[in-house]
């Protein structure tokens, strides 16, 4: 038979060993579920990045990564994603059916398997360990020795077992024994330096065996024929499982510790054993499954209804985080433990919500929602239903003291009792009941429905309504019993009653009561409204604010026997507050430490919504003092254990390992040499993976990172465990990163990585510093050269502009002149001889009606005349040809004052020509708008006006006693006062002169204008 063949043997040697012995005996034994244990489970299969079905080994590296093997090579998971260690591993490598994987303390990774023996340096570098090492195929083991030395233990194919510890490079064989079947499980050394070999064999054979010099010593007894041996984490001594208990090496001597509460039926082997931090034995077994022994000694099968568990368990493996690893059917499995544990719910109603929940008098967990579900203590999830077709919508449901539990449908709304497997209806609704159930309770053996129509008993068999006549028309909220067996109900808008000795009574708390609880110490608790919590306790009630305590509004509540108060809300974390710091609150003690905490989808609860119906029961404490929550994607429970663990993790655990796992430059991977990674000047994107090592709960670790050098300061990431840096500047930096487990602590140190990112060329120091000091001498006289261009064009632009603004007013005189002698000398002629000629028809008239007539219609055109020649006086003063401006402005001030009458002040000089006409005209003009502005906005009641000749120029100055205005402000007239300054400003410097004003508000505004005399006048 060759190599190959034998190497299937061994393979199969745990599947095709007589399954048949022991497992006809399963059904005898009691089961256990993860759940029970408060454990939760966790799969991963070919999707999630396996690259084969069947896992056979684990180990834990030193920085807390876990390492296991697939049929396809060694995989390595950080609590985020798998790796594949073996892609880089060359063709000659062995890769398959690794079934033993050991890290030593320089970081080596040494694995056996049925096609050889491979090594793996801290580097990545994979070596093949064949004939020429001493290495060896088949099923092995490895073990490290008290003098540092590596040994290991191989079943081979050639039917022999062969010990060897590796020296100089190579294994060198210590001593090599046929074997008739079986191969090595375990190898370990004792507390005295005694190597020891745990072997799986069929039939009477020693199973245990210790190496003495290079002889393989049996230890005999009656059950050994099936035993394998393991370590507890931190103890020396060396442990033994049997099929009747476990055994501990005690000096040179075996001594029992713990004695199964039966007989393990296991007749097929061991593969391994394990012990987690609460004591239990967890045993792998080679046909029956995982096994586990309590502290106690009571033996169970482990089980579960999320996940069928195989019969042959390859491996197992307790890791420093607690988690607990085995291979599935085609899948590897983790049970961790969280703050909640995911109720099993039978996988097809997996998507049906729970409604209520509630718990019996013999201890029984009774689920409704779509149909009616029991657990009982030792028991798996009971459907009660018969067929698909009878299945009923359950909104309430209540435990029964004796047993059993009442229900309400949501189709009828009629009441029902089930117990064992007899389900059966107890009332019907009466008429005129309406609504979907809100509450239930049972009171001295009544049971008491609250629902929208008002409050129901059950009374000789009939539902009746027993609502207190103060709530007639409202709507009850909530019940619940209070002490010495009071019934209380909260109402919508009436406030809360109390029914005692079978009267109704006000509980003295009005308003909305939605929710109640009921505390050990017998206070009663309530939420009235949105958001207020209420403490009745020595006859008086107390309340606060709860949203100033974190809690969210619309919640209900639970007061544990643990000392807590547990509240739910529609959306959003469960919370969980200290009840006696809660009651100093409510007496307004506002510096007490509440002791929140916050319990969300990281925690364990499936998600942060509430199931839809009532609300009332899906969150309740059972007598073991869980606390069980229902959401709309199932249930989960908080054992009370878990804060005494989770403490006792808190205080011993060390912060964990955080690594930076992968760097990417451009998507492309990158090696750290020396932690430190060098990015070129053509690369923009940097991409850094980093991971905290929580196994147990990844999805709880928070992160934060800095960039020294580029951004000092912390930034807080959450749980994204990725960080992108892009375009960074040429630089050193140190990107370190911290993390933060599951229970808050902070590895400060975290993992740092050096990243220097190098210049473009245009970067480096001689460019920064020769060619800009070069460009400086070209720059300066190109930008000599552009600011002497700047300016002549500025200076051409603004003589262009003032040519413009010049042209445009003389050819506005010029129409101005032109439309003034026409009016003057055509239209104002015309109306002259129409008047003469209406006022000689007057005369020669006889009728004085007529007369009377013609003399209206002359009058009328003598004003249009007198109008037709003042505009033509405004367009162009003809007299200023002719008697100069110094009889223009006074002939212009005497207009303006008839017209307005204001009281005016002139003084005119003569000017005899010292002027051009060019400003004689803007003189006039500015006058015209001066004048203008003061009668429509200054509201003025005198104005001087005084026109000054002196040695070389000549001043016009306008100042009135009206209002006045702000310097800032345009003009006292309104929002466009501002352009009759710029036009004027601008005219004035159209003749080289200048323009001055000064206002004060209430105190007048004075203008002046300067305007140079002509040359021929100064000459």
């Amino acid at each position: 038979m060759n190599g190959e063949v034998w190497s299937r043997v061994i393979a199969c040697v745990g599947l095709v060993v007589a399954l048949g012995p022991g497992v006809q005996a399963q059904g005898e034994f009691p089961r256990i579920s993860p759940f029970e244990l408060g454990y939760s489970l966790r799969s991963w299969t070919l999707d999630d990045g396996l690259k084969g079905p069947y896992v056979g080994a684990f180990v834990q590296a030193h920085d807390g990564a876990l390492l296991l093997s697939d049929s396809e090579g060694l995989i390595r998971y950080n609590g985020i994603e798998l790796e594949d260690l073996s892609a880089t591993a060359g063709p000659e490598i062995p890769r398959r059916n690794i079934l033993a994987i050991h890290e030593d303390p320089d970081g080596r990774l040494w694995t056996a398997g049925l096609g050889g023996q491979a090594m793996r340096e801290p580097d990545g570098r994979w070596v093949a360990l064949g004939n020429d090492r001493g290495g060896r195929n088949g099923v092995g083991k490895f073990a490290r020795g008290p003098d540092g030395r590596f040994w290991c233990g191989v079943s081979s194919a050639a039917r022999s077992l062969m010990v060897s510890v590796f020296e100089d490079g190579k294994f060198r064989p210590v001593l090599e024994e046929p074997v008739q079947s079986g191969y090595v499980q375990e190898l370990e050394f004792d507390a005295a330096g005694q190597l020891w070999l745990s072997v799986a064999t069929q039939g009477p054979r020693p199973s245990v065996y210790r190496l003495d010099g290079t002889t393989l010593l049996p230890e005999v007894a009656d059950d050994w024929s099936v035993a394998t041996l393991f370590r507890r984490e931190g103890d020396a001594r060396l442990w033994l499982v049997t099929p009747s208990g476990i055994r501990v090496r005690e000096e040179d001597h075996w001594q029992e510790v713990v004695a199964f509460s039966v007989a393990l039926p296991e007749r097929n082997g061991f593969s391994a054993c394990a012990v987690d931090g609460d004591g239990n034995y967890w045993i792998a077994t080679r046909s029956l499954g995982i096994w586990v022994c309590q502290p106690d000694g009571w033996l169970s099968r482990l089980s579960s209804e999320e996940v069928k568990f195989p019969n042959l368990i390859r491996d197992l493996y307790v890791g420093r985080d607690a988690t607990i690893w085995f291979n599935g059917e085609n899948r590897l499995l983790q049970l961790r433990r969280r703050p909640f544990t995911l109720w099993p719910q039978p996988q097809r109603d997996r998507l049906a919500a729970i409604r209520a929940m509630a718990e019996d008098g013999e201890g029984t967990i009774w689920f409704g929602g779509v149909g009616i579900y029991s657990l009982r203590p030792g028991e798996f999830v009971r459907q009660h239903w018969q067929d698909d077709t009878a299945v009923p919508s359950i909104y309430g449901i209540l435990g029964r003291p004796d047993g059993g539990a009442w229900f309400v449908t949501g189709s009828g709304g009629a009441l029902g009792t089930v117990r064992g497997r007899e389900q059966r209806e107890v009332a019907p609704p009466p008429p005129g009941s309406y609504g979907q159930v809100i509450d239930l309770v049972e009171q001295h053996g009544e049971v008491w429905i609250a629902r929208p129509g008002g409050l129901l008993r059950l009374a000789d068999g009939v539902l009746v309504p027993a609502s207190p006549e103060e709530t007639a028309q409202d709507q009850p909220e909530c019940l619940a019993l209070g002490a010495e067996g009071a019934l209380y109900a909260g109402f919508r808008t009436k406030g809360l009653f109390c029914r005692q000795d079978g009267e109704w009574r006000f509980a003295g708390l009005d308003g909305r009561v939605a929710a109640l609880a009921l505390a050990p110490d017998d206070t009663l608790w309530a939420r009235r409204g949105e958001n207020e919590l209420c403490r009745f306790a020595a006859g008086e009630w107390r309340r606060a604010d709860a949203g100033g305590m974190g809690i969210m509004p619309q919640f209900h509540m639970v007061c544990s026997r643990a000392g807590s108060i547990w509240f739910q809300g529609e959306r959003g974390p469960v919370i969980r507050l200290d009840r006696q710091a809660a009651e100093a609150w409510l007496q307004g003690d506002r510096s007490v430490d509440l002791r929140r905490r916050t319990y969300g989808r990281a925690e364990g609860l499936p998600a942060e919504q509430h199931p839809y119906g009532s609300r009332k029961r899906t969150l309740m404490e059972d007598r073991q003092g869980r606390i069980w929550v229902a959401t709309v994607q199932g249930v989960s429970a908080w054992l009370p254990s878990y804060d005494t663990r989770s403490a006792a993790e808190t205080t011993d655990s060390k912060p964990m390992p955080v690594l930076i796992e992968k760097v990417l430059v451009d998507d492309q991977p990158v090696l750290k040499a020396n932690g430190a990674v060098t990015v070129t000047p053509d690369k923009h994107r940097l991409e850094i993976h980093y991971a905290g090592l929580d196994l147990a709960s990844p999805e709880s670790v928070t992160y934060r990172y800095r960039i020294e050098g580029y951004e000092d300061e912390w930034l807080d990431v959450g749980n994204r465990h990725t960080a992108y840096l892009q375009h960074l500047p040429p630089g050193t930096y140190r990107f370190q990163v911290a993390a933060a487990d599951r229970h808050g602590v902070w590895n400060e140190a975290g993992a740092a990585l050096a990243i220097v990112v190098l210049p473009h060329w245009y970067e480096r120091w001689w460019f920064r510093f020769g060619i800009p000091a070069a460009l400086v001498l070209g720059l300066s006289g190109w930008a000599y050269r552009r600011v002497r261009w700047t300016r002549r064009r500025a200076l051409e632009r603004a003589r262009l502009q003032e040519e413009f603004s010049r042209g445009l007013i003389e050819a506005q005189e010029s129409e101005r002149t032109r439309l003034a002698g026409e009016l003057h000398d055509d239209l104002g002629q015309d109306l002259l001889v129409m008047k003469s000629r209406i006022d000689l028809a007057r005369r020669r008239s006889g009728s004085e009606t007529e007369q009377d007539t013609l003399q209206k219609l002359s009058q009328s055109t003598a004003e249009v005349l007198h109008k037709v020649r003042s505009l033509s006086h405004q367009l162009r003063p003809l007299h200023l040809d002719h008697f100069g401006l110094a009889a223009c402005v006074a002939n212009l001030v005497k207009e303006v004052a008839e017209a307005s009458q204001l009281a005016f002040e002139v003084e005119a000089d003569d000017l005899q020509g010292g002027l051009s006409p060019e400003c004689e005209v803007a003189l006039f003009r500015m006058l015209q708008e001066s004048l203008n502005n003061i009668v429509k906005h200054a509201g003025a009641s005198s104005v001087k006006v005084a026109l000054r000749r002196q040695e070389r120029r000549v001043t016009l100055s306008v100042q009135d006693d009206g209002r006045g205005f702000h310097a800032e402000m345009p003009k006292p007239g309104g929002p466009h006062a501002g352009h009759w300054l710029h036009a004027m400003k601008e005219r004035c410097a159209l003749v080289g002169g200048r323009m001055m004003v000064h206002s004060t508000p209430g105190a007048g505004t004075l203008v002046l204008f300067e305007v140079p005399l002509s040359p021929a006048a100064t000459a």
